[in-house]
């Protein structure tokens, strides 16, 4: 479905990590939950971009460095209704999706993103073969009545 909300492909699980975080912590919490990429919230609680496990690892698990200067900044925010081609048209290769509230949901990367709308859109296309087929089908067996 061409309408399916970004909501809907973000991880179920609510990570948010903090921008004075350690970046072994970080590591480890991005690992245990299965993501490649988290919100960060700065000291006041206010999203302050994204971060992925990719940029990280290149880090290494120092437990003294924090992950503040390897927060990504080329991100937009976008509400969870958002479709997913909606979301296509913001600005920047990440998105965060939030509530309500403006609290983070998850992010996602403009890849991601064409993935899933790629998925959706092959999945339509497969339906539709599948109806034409059956119309197909069905015009032969009344013209051979």
């Amino acid at each position: 479905d061409s309408e399916e909300a970004i909501s809907e492909i973000l991880a179920p699980k609510r990570v948010v990590l903090r921008a004075n975080q350690s970046v072994g912590e970080a590591i480890d919490l991005l690992n245990n939950n299965q993501l490649s990429i988290a919100p960060v919230v700065d000291t006041l609680n206010q999203l302050a971009g994204i971060i992925n496990l990719e940029d990280l690892l290149s880090l290494g698990s120092n437990e003294k460095q924090t992950i503040e200067a390897s927060i990504i900044q080329d991100w937009s925010t976008v509400a969870a209704d958002i479709t997913l081609e909606r979301a296509l048209m913001e600005p920047g290769c990440w998105l965060v999706g939030v509530d309500d509230q403006g609290s983070p949901l998850g992010a996602i990367s403009k890849n991601s993103l064409i993935d899933s709308l790629v998925e959706v859109f092959d999945t339509s296309l497969n339906r539709l073969h599948t109806v034409m087929d059956s119309a197909h089908n069905g015009i032969i067996a009344l013209d051979k009545d």
